[in-house]
Order: C-alpha cells, then structure tokens, then sequence
C-alpha cells in the first residue's frame, strides 16, 4: 500500500528537500513517477504539470497503475478570503470547479463537473472531503509550521476552487468570495478529486498561499512561491504520520 503524492511545478517537488527519497522512477507518458519513501512513508511522486487535465492524467495512472491507497496534493495557491494572508495553509474540505458550468448574465454558473449544465444544478456541486478523513486529519490545524515573513502561518480547512485560469484580478476575487465563501483558488484540485472519487479513493489536497489572487499575485506568486510550498511540503510530512497505512 503506498500514498500517491502529486505536485504540480518544480517549486512545490524541491521543497520536500531531503524528506523525499526516490528509489525508482518509472514513465508513463511524459510523466516520470518517482517510487520511494516521503518522510519515511512508501510513496509514489509525480510532477503532473499545470491544470486539470495534467492533474486528472496523473491521478488515473497513480490510482489505476501504481494502486495507490490515497492521495495527497501538495502545492501554493491564491489566497480568496481576505482573513487569510500569503504563507497560511488551505486544507480544501470543499473543491469546486468554478470554470465548468453554464455561462449566463455574465457569469459562470458551476456545475458538478460531466453533469450536464442546464437548469438547476442538482445536488452538491462540489467535491467534498469525507467526513472520517477530516475527523482523522483535524489535529494538523493546532500543528506549528516553520516561521516565516516574522510569523507562523495559520492552517484552516475551506472550499478550494479550481479552474484552468491563473487568478491575477482583486474583482473576480470579491465576486469569487462572495459567491462561493472559498478560502483559495487553484487549477489541480478539483481535478484530482474528480478522479479519485471515480477509483474510491480518498484525496487531501493542501494549498500553502503564494499570492491573495489580485492585481499583483503575478508578482507575489514568484516572490513567494518557494517559501508556501514549504510551508504545504511541511504539513504534508504531518499528514502522512496520520493517514499511512498501516503496517
């Protein structure tokens, strides 16, 4: 039984340092799936690339070839919730596709992701974390991150929205807020929840803040992006000791 692990950019793989030990690496597309121990934890890792469909690609081949029991994204994000700051972690309780729906009054209206889009959106639109693994996985909001930027970064659960769109806009931000009350934005999650839940399996994504997804996140993404993903790569290393299997 081993832990599928998916990272997005070179960024959020380097900041697992030497907690990460590849002991094989196997290519399925242009993927190399890296087979090893995480901080001391069996494990398969792989850089999957930007957007939801590198991020679906490298979660079917994680579940379906390599029968990976769960899964774990660890990566930045912009922050939507203006009580969060750069450098505060996101473990999304809630992922939703914000660029899957019907376009209507100048708006997209989301929809569960394959459902068709027209009338009413029927049911929970979103992905959401069972309620055993996040009862499991509660103790990580007392835990202490390393301290940067003069303070220690807050952890929180929240709705993560995900789509193929970098969020460079302090108005979409509001609109986003006020829509859906989410705490960050992505473009893997909601993906990688999608497929998980086709193979039954369970999926913690974490989104350490780079940027508050406004009119300067392009600059605060670069600024800051190395020191979020410590901050995610530390709380993954926390998640494993409470989600490994068994021996």
């Amino acid at each position: 039984m081993t832990i599928g692990i998916l990272c997005a950019i070179p960024e959020e793989t380097k900041a697992f340092g030497s907690g990460l030990n590849i002991l094989s690496t196997q290519r399925v597309g242009d993927n190399a799936f890296h087979s090893g121990k995480l901080y001391g934890v069996d494990m398969t890792l792989v850089e999957c690339g930007i957007g939801k469909v590198n991020a679906a690609f490298a979660t079917t081949i994680l579940c379906d070839h390599f029968k990976c029991s769960s899964l774990i994204f660890s990566g930045i994000a912009g922050g939507i919730d203006p009580e969060l700051q750069v450098g505060d972690v996101v473990i999304a309780d809630r992922l939703l596709q914000v660029d899957y729906g019907r376009f209507q009054d100048g708006a997209v209206i989301p929809f569960r992701a394959g459902n068709v889009p027209f009338g009413a959106a029927v049911g929970e639109i979103g992905y959401v974390m069972p309620y055993d693994l996040k009862e499991k996985i509660l103790p990580l909001l007392n835990k202490q991150l390393p301290q940067w930027e003069g303070r220690r970064p807050n952890i929180k659960f929240g709705t993560v929205l995900t789509g193929d769109v970098f969020l460079n806009d302090s108005r979409q931000r509001e609109k986003y807020f006020a829509a859906h009350g989410a705490a960050a934005i992505e473009m893997e999650g909601g993906a990688v929840a999608q497929i998980a839940e086709k193979y039954n399996v369970n999926a913690v994504i974490i989104r350490a803040l780079s940027d508050l997804a406004g009119d300067d996140s392009h600059l605060d993404f670069v600024s800051f992006g190395h020191f979020a993903a410590v901050s995610a790569a530390a709380l993954v290393q926390e998640t494993l000791a409470l989600i490994k299997p068994k021996a």
